[in-house]
């Protein structure tokens, strides 16, 4: 088959959604299959181009993939306006790439941007099937952060994703709560499928944690550190963990690293600064293979979702954190679908969103546990157990590999 996957993420992107998506189209093309990705240039998470794209549009092979990149509009500043003119400019792209190559079998549009797969059924005569694969609910997203507030914008914008998934031949989603969301807006249940990402647990792996990795964390043998790792944004709301930070100051050997980039990252930095905070330092990605040290020298990882964050997102490093066999802290929406996997697994411990003396007290217990209590080590191991055994990821790729030759045989 000729297949398009069209997102916004894709190599060498290492955080979010880039790595699956990438993933993914690899793992299609060693299958035989004519693979043609439709994307930007690399810029997540710190919102900036890794390097100034050379040219309008590139073409380029990476392991077997056909991959097209097409400038955006990139903004400066996240706003509602911003995000909207970002997204159909990503839409607009994979429309003209679309027209560009021979008519595909499959096009695979990831969401969000759900404006992908809007442009792809305005030039649906290129394609035979089309899927719209969810990673997030994009209007629910922006509204639990605050970019849309109720009223016509929020409002069309809910009408053009719903549109989407009716549009689609088939919907794939991450997670139940999604299937659930989309079902309820009148998309048949048979056309809609789940298939989570995957934990990669053979590149993360369990490890002794490494105390040269630690000092430059910020950590000493004997404290506890606490690590969080990936996007800093509106929806990780990051200014909760720096006042949980405040109101540990006077436990001195518990420590936190914040590890990666985004929007909020200045923001972050800022209101430590200002709180003069010795305990908490904010650190650039670490390499792709220095990734699993980082999260093998916490004593805990740390999940912070936004408190009107529900079922709206899940996010991917979360099924990292299991895979490393290390203890999670989240501070999330007690219905969330990230609080529900932590519970069901028995990975770690839940606290109140927005509440920055509830992580302070959840953190706190973990770090005041016996040293010969087996309650944290416990946590760890049915992590990755659970991973393993729900998230892996040669099974996972099967399940692309049977839906799409299902939609074939039904071309």
């Amino acid at each position: 088959m000729r297949i398009l996957v069209s997102g916004v993420n894709y190599a060498p992107e290492v955080t979010g959604i880039g790595p699956y998506t990438t993933a993914l189209a690899e793992h299609l093309a060693h299958q035989g299959h004519d693979v043609v990705v439709a994307t930007t240039f690399p810029f997540a998470p710190s919102w900036r181009w890794f390097e100034s794209p050379p040219r309008w549009r590139t073409r380029e092979r990476m392991d077997g993939v056909d991959v097209w990149r097409t400038k955006v509009v990139l903004p400066r500043r996240l706003t509602a306006t911003s995000r909207i003119v970002f997204d159909s400019s990503i839409g607009f792209t994979s429309a003209l790439t679309t027209l560009s190559i021979p008519r595909v079998d499959v096009a695979i549009c990831l969401s969000p941007p759900i404006q992908t797969t809007l442009a792809a059924a305005i030039v649906r005569f290129k394609m035979r099937k089309l899927v719209v694969f969810v990673q997030d609910l994009p209007t629910e997203a922006a509204r639990s952060v605050g970019i849309l507030k109720e009223g016509p914008a929020l409002s069309v914008g809910r009408s053009l994703e719903h549109l989407a998934y009716r549009l689609a031949d088939h919907v794939v989603v991450i997670a139940n709560a999604f299937r659930k969301y989309i079902e309820g807006v009148g998309v048949n249940p048979g056309k809609i499928s789940e298939i989570p990402n995957w934990a990669d647990v053979e590149s993360i792996r369990p490890q002794r944690p490494d105390q040269v990795m630690r000092e430059r964390l910020g950590a000493s043998r004997s404290d506890f550190l606490v690590v969080h790792a990936g996007n800093m944004g509106a929806k990780q709301d990051l200014l909760n963990v720096v006042a949980a930070a405040a109101a540990l100051q006077e436990d001195s050997h518990i420590k936190f690293a914040l590890i990666g980039d985004g929007q909020h990252r200045d923001r972050v930095s800022g209101e430590i600064a200002a709180r003069h905070l010795s305990n908490i330092r904010v650190m650039p990605l670490r390499a792709n293979d220095e990734f699993s040290a980082v999260l093998g020298a916490a004593d805990a990882l740390l999940v912070n979702q936004a408190p009107m964050v529900v079922d709206s997102v899940l996010p991917s490093k979360l099924l990292a954190y299991m895979a490393s066999e290390r203890p999670v802290v989240v501070s999330a929406h007690l219905k969330s679908t990230t609080a529900d996997l932590v519970r069901t697994s028995g990975c770690g411990v839940v606290a109140h969103p927005g509440q920055p003396d509830a992580l302070a007290a959840a953190i706190r217990a973990m770090a005041s546990a016996d040293p010969l209590s087996t309650e944290l080590a416990t946590m760890a191991t049915r992590g990755r157990a659970y991973v393993e055994e729900h998230f892996g990821r040669a099974s996972i790729l099967k399940r692309w590999d049977v839906l799409l030759a299902d939609l074939a045989g039904t071309s």
